[in-house]
């Protein structure tokens, strides 16, 4: 941090830096021009990333032999709005040219699970059980909160188990 503030001008003193548990800095410069020299050449990110954590994808959703009464911007708005923010829904559903399923694309909540099935209500008034396809399911890591991967602890093998209990008698 010390090497980021320095290569971003000339100080008449050296700014001291505070780190914070929580993963901020709090930096006490000099006086307020070289405070304002260095807020206004921003935003600064350190190691060239953005701290902003990515949460919402899109996702096409497919609804497999969704009943045809439910076949409309209303219920399938509602239908998209229990899996997340619905955005479109694709040019076969809207003009119902396939009727084996439908397809919206929902903005979902990537660091909670996704549904596989939800509970709708037809306008008959009926509960119908519908099922939720994914075209695509991302990957989540909860350790370190980034899409892409998963910090899973590898499990340990059986070779390994026998190597720590050697020695011992």
């Amino acid at each position: 941090m010390e090497r980021f503030l320095m290569g971003q001008g000339t100080f008449t003193n050296k700014p001291i830096i505070l780190y914070h548990i929580d993963g901020y800095f709090v930096v006490r410069f000099a006086n307020k021009e070289e405070r304002d020299m260095v807020l206004c050449s921003g935003p600064h990110h350190l190691l060239r990333r953005p701290e902003e954590i990515l949460t919402t994808i899109p996702l096409w959703v497919k609804l497999p032999n969704l009943p045809l009464n439910c076949w409309n911007s209303v219920v399938l708005s509602k239908i998209g709005s229990s899996l997340g923010k619905p955005l479109y829904a694709d040019g076969c559903t809207t003009q119902t040219s396939r009727i084996s399923f439908a397809k919206i694309l929902v903005e979902v909540d990537v660091t909670r699970p996704l549904a596989k099935v939800i509970k709708i209500l037809d306008p008959k008034e009926r509960i119908v059980e519908q099922k939720v396809w994914y075209e695509w399911k991302p990957m989540f890591c909860h350790k370190c909160l980034q899409v892409g991967h998963s910090c899973v602890d590898k499990p340990i093998t059986t070779m390994q188990v026998q190597k720590k209990g050697q020695g011992q008698g």
